[in-house]
């Protein structure tokens, strides 16, 4: 989640595309909240489904990659 966290800082200021943005912090936050609640159980779920949101993370770390990346002066 550390890495993940630094990472997401360093994509959000190299891409200029609103729903990257928000996908990524969105699935960030929603990894965090299912880790957490596997650890302390306060919702009755499966383990399973934080796979979710870190293959959502994935999936928008890697469109972010392909599509937005900023390139010298000039943006996608």
């Amino acid at each position: 989640l550390i890495i993940s966290f630094f990472a997401i800082i360093h994509s959000v200021k190299s891409t200029n595309s609103s729903i990257v943005k928000y996908g990524l912090w969105f699935s960030w936050i929603a990894l965090f909240s299912f880790i957490l609640n596997i650890q302390f159980q306060w919702i009755l779920i499966s383990e399973n489904i934080k796979f979710l949101p870190a293959f959502s993370l994935i999936g928008f770390h890697l469109y972010n990659i392909k599509y937005c990346k900023c390139s010298k002066d000039e943006c996608c």
